[in-house]
Formats: C-alpha cells, sequence, structure tokens
C-alpha cells in the first residue's frame, strides 16, 4: 500500500523537476541537516518568482502533494498524477502548467 510519504517524495520529484534542482540546495546544508529541515521546517515550496513560471494548478499540486500535515495530502500518488493529468511539458511544446 501507498503512504503518504510515497505522496510527499512524488511532490519533491515534481518541485524538483521544476527547480532543476533538490528544492534544499540553496540552503548548503549537510544531509542530516537536511534531514532535519524536512522534518521540523516548512514544507520546500516555490518562490514568488519562481511561482510566476507556473499555473495555479501546478502550485495546488505541489503545495497539497508537501503539507506537512499528512492527511490533506492526497491519499495516493495516482491522485496527485490525475490531478496532473500527465501535462507535462516537453522541450519547445505548451503545458496548461506553464504561466500564461
Amino acid at each position: 500500500t501507498q503512504s503518504s510519504a510515497d505522496v510527499w517524495a512524488l511532490g519533491i520529484t515534481m518541485l524538483e523537476m521544476a527547480l532543476g534542482q533538490p528544492p534544499l540546495q540553496a540552503l548548503d546544508l549537510a544531509p542530516p541537516q537536511i534531514l532535519a529541515q524536512i522534518a521540523d521546517g516548512p514544507a520546500p515550496t516555490l518562490t514568488p518568482e519562481q511561482r510566476s513560471k507556473f499555473s495555479k494548478a501546478f502550485i495546488d499540486v505541489i503545495s497539497m502533494c508537501l503539507d506537512k500535515n499528512p492527511a490533506r495530502r492526497y491519499a495516493r500518488t495516482h491522485e496527485c498524477v490525475c490531478a496532473v493529468d500527465l501535462d507535462i511539458p516537453l522541450q519547445g511544446h505548451h503545458s496548461r502548467f506553464a504561466a500564461a
């Protein structure tokens, strides 16, 4: 069975793909410190500048996957994929998740 950790991992992966780097890389922390940041800090998210590059739908999917409260996340990764509707932009192609 899937867990909310799978949904979190999918959200982190989507955020990393959107940013082109791991979300906490800019903090320049050692791995144990990164784990502490994940457990105790706020959920990774897009900055206002980064948010301007993506649609509200994409931002909402990321936010729901990375909610610190597991009860508010998608119940399964399949629900997240359905919310994204597999509309992954290919180089040079339009995506409904790109900012208008």
